[in-house]
């Protein structure tokens, strides 16, 4: 689950916030002594920034900060008010404010906290298993608007090499690709009719991409969007 917040910064800057939240298909193993009510959940905060040409459509995306991680075990049952020997109530609240102290402290922007909350209980109502963890990750977002680029001819890729694009699996990345958004689109990649054997095309520089983005790109310019890795030409 995410949701996408935009706002200009400047005439020459937009800013995005995406929090997202999902309950990931590997079980989570390092359990230790704790019961098996018990579920892992991860909080993540990320900044990514680039130049956008809107000539060009084109973004080249500088290197990923995180920001901070803070990590938790919550008593699944509870969260959920099923457990009927606790005061569910109570135990929800507490949860509630830890989550909104950690936030704070992970300087996720103060406007964006009530939804980064919302999202994750919606995945904790879902929830089916404290087996399985739930990350949750805020997306910051800077795109600086440019249109300097020299309008040289870029060749497209050859057929040869947009045919035989690696393809990996989603659910076998980890959790900072999977919830990042595709440089492209800037959508998420997981999508809902894909399921969990949904495949990704992966550059040779390993950067993924939407089939129906990269494809479309590479028809028109052999070099990676993020790193201008070039692709063979005809």
């Amino acid at each position: 689950m995410e949701e996408h917040t935009g706002d200009s910064i400047s005439p020459r800057e937009v800013h995005y916030l995406i929090s997202k939240a999902e309950q990931v298909d590997l079980p989570y193993l390092r359990r230790s002594d704790l019961s098996e009510d018990y579920i892992f959940v991860r909080f993540g905060h990320c900044r990514i920034a680039g130049p956008y040409s809107r000539r060009r459509r084109e973004v080249i995306w500088e290197p990923l900060t995180v920001v901070e991680e803070v990590e938790f075990w919550f008593h699944l049952p509870s969260l959920k008010r099923e457990n009927r020997e606790w005061n569910p109530d109570y135990y929800r609240r507490k949860c509630k404010r830890k989550i909104f102290s950690s936030l704070s402290f992970m300087r996720v922007p103060e406007a964006e906290r009530p939804n980064t909350v919302s999202k994750f209980f919606q995945v904790v109502e879902e929830a089916v298993s404290a087996a399985y963890p739930i990350d949750v990750g805020v997306w910051d977002i800077t795109l600086r608007l440019v249109d300097n680029y020299e309008d040289e001819v870029v060749p497209a890729a050859a057929s040869s090499s947009i045919e035989g694009l690696e393809k990996v699996r989603l659910d076998s990345l980890d959790f900072a690709t999977r919830s990042s958004p595709c440089p492209i689109c800037l959508e998420d990649f997981e999508e809902p009719s894909g399921g969990v054997d949904q495949l990704l095309p992966r550059l040779p520089c390993l950067h993924h991409f939407h089939l129906h983005c990269i494809i479309p790109w590479l028809e028109k310019n052999h070099l990676c969007p993020v790193c201008r890795y070039p692709m063979p030409t005809n």
